[in-house]
């Protein structure tokens, strides 16, 4: 039996056949679903996620809050896109800590500032995912319009190319 520190490293790595049958899959603790793919945490929580659950926990946190934190502990976790892994990483925020409540004015300049940190640490956040997964981006939609060349014959003159074809043609390009 593969101890379960052992598995957890190999998180988010699918683990071969042969491992598979030895461990058994932890539970993930959002949709108590067995994970296929442990989400390695940043932080130090020993709490099982499934990708997809630990994905829309950190959305909501930033979407929420400004910041993607840890769904247990709520500690700050940066979001990066791996290019060569073609996913997202996650590491420890060391960003540093936000501006306190209190301190010069009153409370609701203090919640200003706040505000306003949270709003461009997210906005940095977004910057920076998508200058990361850009090229990976574009380099799948250029694959997708290979495959599919009469999309680019209906891009070089779509009203034309669209009054032109049948009926049955443009549902099946539309279902494509």
């Amino acid at each position: 039996r593969v101890p379960e520190h052992a598995a957890r490293r190999a998180a988010s790595v699918p683990l071969p056949h042969a491992m598979a049958a030895e461990v058994e899959p932890e539970e993930c603790a959002i949709c108590l679903e067995p994970c296929a793919y442990n989400t390695v945490l940043p932080c130090r929580c020993k709490v099982s996620y499934c990708m997809g659950c630990w994905d829309k926990a950190l959305a909501a946190s930033l979407n929420t809050c400004g910041l993607a934190r840890c769904p247990t502990c709520r500690s700050p976790v940066r979001v990066d896109y791996d290019a060569d892994a073609g996913r997202l990483v996650f590491s420890k925020d060391d960003e540093g800590p936000l501006p306190e409540l209190g301190g010069e004015g009153d409370e609701a300049s203090c919640r200003r500032r706040l505000a306003q940190e949270l709003q461009k640490r997210m906005q940095s956040t977004v910057e920076r995912l998508l200058a990361q997964a850009w090229p990976a981006q574009v380099q799948r939609l250029r694959a997708f319009g290979a495959e599919r060349p009469y999309l680019q014959e209906l891009a070089r003159r779509p009203e034309e190319r669209l009054r032109a074809m049948p009926e049955e043609e443009l549902d099946r390009c539309l279902a494509a």
